[in-house]
């Protein structure tokens, strides 16, 4: 079983351009070995998880997506990978500006514990 894709937004590197109420776009950069099939949102607040943030798309391997005018707030954030492994991330701060994750296989191994 392949490992899940995020734990990477713990040790993701998070670039925030300006710390206003304004709404955020963050670029989601998959340097992992896997593909990014799904990725859910929700407020640190809300027990449900928001819609797929990725629809019909894919983060493919070395590729990238940009998410935009995600609402300032602290989320918690699950990824499913290609072999349906998932990752949630707690308490992600996402508030104004621009952000950048980038997740690696480092990250996706210790998602899963290893």
């Amino acid at each position: 079983m392949r490992p899940l894709l995020l734990a990477a937004c713990l040790s993701l590197n998070v670039f925030v351009a300006t710390a206003d109420a304004a709404p955020s776009n963050v670029t989601i950069v998959n340097r992992s070995s896997w593909d990014i099939y799904q990725l859910y949102l929700s407020s640190v607040n809300d027990s449900e998880w928001g819609p797929d943030q990725l629809r019909e798309d894919v983060i493919a391997s070395g590729e990238s997506f940009l998410l935009r005018g995600v609402p300032c707030d602290d989320y918690d954030v699950m990824l499913i990978d290609e072999d349906g492994d998932r990752c949630e991330v707690r308490n992600v701060d996402i508030c104004g500006g621009r952000h950048q994750w980038v997740i690696n296989d480092r990250d996706l191994l210790s998602c899963q514990g290893y």
